[in-house]
């Protein structure tokens, strides 16, 4: 807490991507009471869905600038570059429970990154571009698209499977 108010990370927040005064970011909003929404320095040209860590101080999100994914501080601040995703499809990072995020990389499939940044690690054995990546609650798996539906990566067994023919996201 500062000055009596609860920190920017208790309180809950809404993320969104949008276009404000023509700058395209993050922007944030709290929802205890303030009506005004806030850019999030650093997130110019992002595109995609922010995701929030899991103790709500950070997002992780993709420039389209530098094509890079990143994540900010909450409470302002610059961005720190964490990956790199390959192709013009990779993007839609979602932050889990266990200090990594996974991502859609394009035609290379899924990829696993610590949430401090280091080498993407592969998820999935085949080959075929994936998009629109959620880890579930629990750690235990990953929802992902490709042309043919949402499939799900149970990450202990490494088998797929087909959940929602024909879906996108």
């Amino acid at each position: 807490a500062r000055n009596g108010k609860p920190s920017s990370a208790s309180v809950a927040m809404l993320a969104f991507v949008g276009e404000l005064g023509g700058d395209t970011a993050i922007y944030l909003r709290r929802l205890d009471g303030d009506p005004d929404f806030r850019k999030l320095n650093g997130t110019e040209t992002a595109v995609g869905t922010p995701s929030f860590s899991p103790d709500n101080a950070w997002i992780v999100v993709r420039r389209q600038s530098d094509a890079t994914i990143v994540k900010v501080a909450v409470t302002g601040g610059g961005a720190t570059i964490l990956a790199t995703p390959e192709g013009p499809q990779g993007a839609f990072a979602h932050w889990g429970t266990d200090q990594h995020f996974v991502y859609s990389g394009g035609p290379n499939g899924l990829r696993r990154v610590p949430a401090n940044g280091g080498t993407p690690e592969p998820l999935l054995k085949t080959a075929g571009a994936s998009r629109y990546s959620f880890l579930l609650p629990d750690g235990s798996g990953v929802l992902f698209s490709r042309a043919r539906g949402v499939f799900l990566l149970d990450l202990k067994s490494d088998s797929v499977t087909l959940v929602a023919p024909n879906g996108t996201h």
